[in-house]
């Protein structure tokens, strides 16, 4: 539904540009609300004003967007993704969102595959970054899972990263671990590999 009022609680397209006019980081979140709308053309006027805020905490409520039932919001969206990956701080509100980013490849309406890899090759760029550090040492197993994936060829050209996947204790990693393994993505010497064995053989010991 696109019409400008119908389920928006009389909001309409002109009050995302009022809401504009506050203070960008006050601005952004309210325009976030806006994201969530039910009318098309009110979501569309939020995504565009979050844009030109310029501020990277709208990538928050952009990435939801990309896949929206109404072409016009996900043009805006996707129009606002390329403005605002090139504002300082999207490499770390990504990085903070990554499930949002996991979850474009949920969407069965429109194909965000090429969003998806414009949104990783960015981040890849971060290669050897106190984010991607960040990222691969995280308390989050999942941030960790998903981190090395992203970052997996500085991972597999490093030995001290490899060592520390021998280390890593969570399941889920571990799994990553292994199917890299297996598919002669991560090659490791004869004494890493008894050690991975060992490690994986462990999870069925109780």
């Amino acid at each position: 539904e696109r019409g400008p009022s119908h389920g928006s609680y009389g909001v309409q397209p002109s009050h995302a540009r009022r809401l504009a006019s506050f203070p960008d980081e006050i601005a952004v979140e309210l325009l976030g609300v806006l994201t969530f709308m039910q009318s098309g053309y009110v979501r569309e006027a939020a995504l565009r004003a979050i844009a030109k805020t310029g501020r990277s905490e709208g990538l928050r409520y952009v990435l939801p967007r990309l896949g929206d039932w109404v072409p016009q919001v996900r043009q805006a969206a996707e129009d606002a993704l390329e403005g605002l990956l090139e504002r300082p701080l999207a490499a770390s509100v990504l990085l903070e969102h990554f499930r949002l980013i996991e979850a474009l490849r949920l969407v069965r309406r429109v194909d965000l595959s090429e969003a998806r890899e414009r949104i990783l090759a960015f981040l890849r760029t971060l290669r050897g970054g106190a984010s991607m550090c960040d990222a691969l040492t995280s308390r989050d197993a999942a941030m960790r899972v998903f981190a090395h994936e992203v970052f997996l060829d500085e991972v597999r050209g490093s030995r001290e990263r490899v060592e520390a996947l021998l280390r890593d204790r969570n399941p889920g990693m571990r799994a990553w671990f292994l199917r890299k393994i297996l598919a002669g993505t991560i090659a490791l010497d004869e004494a890493q590999y008894r050690r991975a064995l060992r490690a994986q053989s462990s999870r069925f010991v109780s």
